[in-house]
């Protein structure tokens, strides 16, 4: 098999799709590092020059600054197509009114968004508190986790709501508060 080279017209798609991939890990890392500013961190993102090239979030803790290039699985991608794959196909077998879908798929991608934000704060707490072995195994183990556990209890919220009618049920609350509010 030969080796392809620059002038290869099949390596100009390869290379579209990894600046796609690298613009893509860069607006996502860019919402997490204000998101995670604004809640009080100090972290800032940098880029290496390249193609291969991966965005680098830095913050200090303990006095010592760390520098962790984030690959684009690493920055939630991952996680965010996995969502919406699981997601549809719960919603494809349902019988749930289009405008609750359209909600419960928002709030969902919100979520999933702050379980990244998360898994990031936390792994760059264990590297400052307990080093690069122990963020290592919580990246490569707990974080992964971390998904699986927002994913099923999200998946167990949406049933519990359309199975109890917890929405119809609060709504007649309200109304009927509102009724005898009005009674005096």
């Amino acid at each position: 098999m030969e080796k392809l080279t620059k002038k290869d017209p099949e390596t100009k798609p390869r290379s579209r799709l990894k600046i796609l991939a690298i613009f893509i890990c860069t607006i996502i890392l860019l919402i997490y590092v204000f998101s995670v500013n604004f809640l009080g961190y100090s972290f800032t993102l940098s880029f290496s020059p390249g193609v291969d090239a991966m965005p680098i979030i830095r913050t200090q803790a303990g006095g010592r600054w760390y520098s962790v290039g984030i690959a684009w699985p690493c920055a939630g991608v991952h996680s965010l197509f996995l969502y919406t794959l699981i997601i549809l196909l719960l919603f494809k077998k349902s019988d749930i009114s289009r405008f609750r879908k359209t909600v419960y798929f928002i709030a969902g991608a919100i979520g999933t968004y702050a379980v990244n934000i998360l898994r990031i704060i936390v792994y760059f707490h264990i590297l400052g508190n307990q080093g690069l072995d122990a963020a290592q195994t919580f990246h490569n183990v707990h974080a992964e986790l971390l998904f699986v556990a927002w994913i099923l209890i999200y998946i167990l919220l949406i049933i519990c709501i359309q199975k109890f009618r917890l929405v119809e049920k609060t709504t007649h609350g309200i109304q009927t508060l509102r009724n005898s509010l009005k009674f005096w």
